[in-house]
């Protein structure tokens, strides 16, 4: 852990939506913090601490970037304002829903850091009694690349007793789950790289049953999907279309499926009583030209990092 350094970036509630409302994540510091701000690299952790009422850390990301601007006043009330010329851009790793924020954030209350710092660099022992709570809450390893799977922690749907489930671990009995998993997060990491954020199993309610989306990606966190995926690789696409025209009515989300080659034809004939804005909305890829997409995307990123421009 001594490899990259780990900042806490403190804020309020309405901060922290405000920020998480774009992508990459904008944060902002006064001049008096430049010391600090100077030696913070990209690649550095930045872990999102919520002041009360939450108190506690409700996701991490990567530095991408950090810059100083005089032009532009960040507050949460113009009354108040003040200027932060000390500006950093943060990749999203992972996130909470603010709605769960007080329920489910990570308290730090037992571990030394200044509550009243805007920012503060973690010593390696706190930075690593964060990071190993973090594992559970965040479902994610600190250190594998950036953007794998969905950066946005799915809400707590059930409480079986001892046991909560989940919305990303709700598989209907006839998937193949690793499969049919393994190709929902390599979506999911797509549209990260993409400066999207990106969901997996979004809740949608139909007629008289719930459902989920495979794979959302929206623009902001809290936001509606901007593109719906479905991933059928048994080819049963019917369901699949419903949920899909249902994101593209309601929210006029892009409506994307993955399916096999040899299923194309069943999924002109069953889209072809639609209407016709949807019938040309919808997108079929096969699991090959996904997976093709993906690694030129990872290709492309680690091009950008060796030549210093990512």
């Amino acid at each position: 852990m001594d490899k990259i350094k780990n900042w806490l970036f403190a804020g309020s509630a309405e901060s922290w939506k405000l920020s998480l409302s774009q992508a990459p994540l904008p944060w902002g510091f006064e001049s008096s913090l430049k010391d600090y701000f100077r030696i913070m690299k990209s690649g550095d952790i930045a872990w999102f601490y919520v002041t009360k009422p939450v108190e506690g850390i409700i996701g991490y990301g990567s530095v991408k970037e950090n810059y100083i601007d005089n032009r532009e006043l960040l507050s949460e009330k113009p009354e108040h304002a003040i200027m932060c010329p000390l500006k950093v851009k943060v990749q999203v790793i992972k996130s909470l829903l603010p709605d769960e924020w007080e329920t489910r954030c990570l308290k730090i209350n037992d571990i030394p850091f200044m509550k009243d710092a805007s920012l503060q660099i973690l010593n390696p022992e706190s930075a690593e009694t964060i990071y190993n709570r973090s594992l559970k809450i965040f479902e994610a390893n600190l250190y594998t690349a950036y953007g794998a799977g969905a950066n946005i922690i799915n809400p707590v749907v059930a409480d079986k007793g001892k046991e909560i489930i989940y919305a990303d671990d709700i598989m209907t009995a006839d998937e193949n789950k690793t499969t049919h998993k393994d190709t929902q997060n390599i979506i999911a990491e797509i549209g990260t790289l993409q400066n999207y954020y990106t969901q997996l199993e979004y809740p949608i309610r139909l007629t008289n049953e719930n459902k989920n989306i495979d794979v959302v990606w929206k623009r902001e966190i809290t936001g509606v999907p901007t593109f719906a995926f479905e991933v059928e690789l048994s080819g049963q696409i019917e369901k699949a279309v419903s949920r899909l025209k249902h994101a593209y009515v309601n929210w006029n989300s892009r409506p994307r499926i993955v399916i096999p080659n040899e299923v194309r034809d069943k999924l002109k004939n069953q889209i072809s009583l639609e209407d016709k804005n949807f019938r040309e909305q919808i997108k079929s890829y096969s699991l090959e030209e996904i997976i093709h997409l993906h690694r030129s995307k990872i290709a492309l990123r680690d091009m950008e990092k060796q030549m210093e421009l990512y």
